[in-house]
């Protein structure tokens, strides 16, 4: 799910970055995603 994870927070921070230059809030999202997914 790592994996996974890393591969869709690195497509979207190149969107995000763009977007926004806060990459990092994205990333945020993608870890506390993958912390619930290993929680349930």
């Amino acid at each position: 799910n790592t994996t996974i994870c890393a591969g869709y927070c690195m497509t979207r921070d190149v969107n995000g970055k763009l977007f926004l230059p806060k990459y990092a809030l994205s990333q945020d999202v993608c870890t506390y995603r993958d912390f619930m997914y290993k929680t349930a």
